[in-house]
């Protein structure tokens, strides 16, 4: 599955930003292909979070989904926003999709150039100008794809601060953000405003320590409520997995007269955001009709006062906050991916194909106030971050171009995984497979697991019976349930057979095939002409 995912996908990730997994596998080797780090700059961050799905069906016929959202690839439980949309490919261009296609050259300029997806993403920003998005909803009449920071075909970037969210007077503003600044508040907050206008704030309680009052004397001000954020810890005893909650949604809505508008995205309000970071928001137009300041906070609030997760609070005076040292190690860590840190592989030198990493940053110089160490993400060998940093005596399944980085300073740490670009890597993909189909029931297993009809009922049979139905430590027992399977597969999914094409390639025949699987497998690829 993540041989073939790999494939299809490709995944753009703010550098420094991949959390270090709980256990480390040399699968991960299979996701190197599809991930790719992007640095806009020491002090801004990539920050879209968004989709674009291409389907198609037998015939060939393309649909499109793009989701916006609030929400990172983490198992974060914050609260957040989605929005999906479809669409299909048009004979004309499409001028709502037109910042969709600056949007993907952008990111396709973030890949290296030999990539081979790099030419699949031309491919798609050029057919995703001639497609046409749909809302399919009667409350919103039109929308606009936004893609902060990027730079247009026409020259200049995508923007929010001329939209009328920033631009017109109003009567109704909601800002949902759980990150400000206190400046861009205090501008909202001194805007030109139309006759009983209407100013509203949700963000999170710790945010509101930055704010002083005269930032926000016109805005009612929302947090969620503790019962809420601590709701899990009332919910269960168990203590393994319980975790915090808080808005994480990043939601303005601004009406003047009769029309409204929605923009959801990953915008927070903060000045970073607006003028400086890669973001992507959706503006969604409408009419107070269907949509105003009342009919928003009904959805949020709830109708009862005791249904209301939120509670309303006031800002008495600004409170001082200790220095965030987060956010130093934070930027010493960009600082680093900044240089550009490169690599290659070398031979060992010695017996049992054993091999070397060179990792190259330049610019590093040693510092006081900062410990930096570096570490190969399947290979215990911490070393210090260096100009020059080598790891010897690697095996091939150690080899990986993700690394985990410590950031130390003054008692405070943060680890973070980065992916360095190495030369000369070896081809490790057989020896991932061989990894895990390494033994004749690995492989009984793995078969059963391709010949199932359900792929879920499988994998949780095998997973509870700790084996599969296939296996038998007779052999030649085994070969009649697995003629079925493989009679029934030939009939009903013979495209199932080629990935047994693939396994069989990879393993090691004479220590995982047992006898007489060959030649029973042989008669049904003839039949199947594969």
């Amino acid at each position: 599955t993540l041989r073939r995912t790999s494939d299809k996908v490709v995944l753009f990730c703010q550098g420094g930003q991949i959390h270090l997994p709980s256990e480390r596998t040399s699968l991960y080797i299979l996701l190197e292909q599809m991930i790719h780090q992007v640095q806009p700059g020491a002090n801004y961050s990539f920050h879209p979070k968004f989709w674009l799905i291409k389907y198609k069906d037998a015939k060939g016929n393309a649909v499109y989904r793009i989701i916006v959202l609030s929400r990172n690839l983490t198992f974060d439980r914050s609260w957040d926003t989605a929005l999906a949309l479809e669409g299909k490919l048009t004979d004309q261009k499409q001028t709502r999709s037109g910042p969709l296609q600056d949007f993907l050259l952008y990111l396709a300029k973030q890949m290296p150039e030999k990539d081979v997806k790099r030419e699949e993403l031309h491919k798609l920003a050029e057919e995703i100008n001639y497609v046409n998005f749909e809302l399919n909803s009667r409350e919103f009449r039109d929308f606009e794809f936004i893609p902060v920071g990027v730079p247009k075909a026409k020259g200049g970037k995508y923007s929010l601060e001329n939209t009328n969210l920033f631009t017109k007077a109003f009567h109704d503003l909601l800002i949902m953000s759980p990150f400000l600044t206190a400046s861009v508040i205090k501008e909202f907050n001194n805007r030109p405003m139309l006759k009983d206008a209407r100013l509203k704030l949700i963000t999170r309680r710790e945010a509101l320590s930055g704010l002083r009052p005269d930032d926000c004397s016109n805005f009612k001000l929302y947090v969620l409520k503790d019962a809420i954020i601590d709701g899990e810890q009332g919910l269960s005893e168990e203590t393994k997995d319980l975790r915090k909650q808080d808005i994480h949604a990043k939601l303005y809505l601004w009406r003047r007269y009769s029309s409204s508008e929605l923009y959801l995205g990953s915008l927070n309000a903060t000045r970073n955001a607006l003028q400086g970071n890669i973001e992507f928001v959706i503006s969604l137009k409408t009419t107070k009709r269907w949509l105003d300041l009342d009919k928003l906070c009904d959805d949020l609030f709830g109708d009862e006062a005791q249904d209301n997760p939120f509670e309303q609070v006031l800002l008495l005076e600004n409170i001082e906050v200790e220095a965030d040292l987060t956010s130093s190690l934070e930027r010493k860590l960009k600082d680093l991916l900044l240089t550009s840190p490169r690599g290659e592989v070398s031979s060992g030198g010695q017996a049992n194909g054993r091999y070397n990493i060179n990792l190259h940053f330049p610019k590093v110089k040693p510092e006081k106030d900062f410990e930096l160490t570096i570490t190969p993400l399947l290979a215990p060998l911490p070393s210090e971050v260096q100009t020059e940093v080598t790891f010897s005596g690697l095996t091939l399944l150690q080899l990986s171009q993700f690394f985990t980085l410590k950031v130390k300073q003054a008692g405070e740490s943060i680890t973070r995984v980065i992916k360095i670009p190495l030369a000369n890597m070896p081809t490790r993909e057989q020896a991932v497979v061989q990894s895990v189909v390494k033994d004749t029931e690995a492989f009984f297993g793995y078969l059963a697991f391709i010949l199932g009809d359900d792929y879920l009922l499988t994998a949780l049979e095998n997973k509870f019976t700790q084996k599969s139905s296939l296996v038998s430590r007779n052999s030649q027992a085994t070969l009649p349930a697995l003629y079925e399977r493989l009679l029934r597969t030939a009939a009903t999914s013979p495209e199932k057979l080629k990935e047994l094409d693939y396994v069989l390639e990879m393993v090691d025949q004479d220590e995982v095939i047992p006898d007489g699987f060959m030649e029973l497998y042989n008669t049904f690829r003839k039949a199947v002409k594969l």
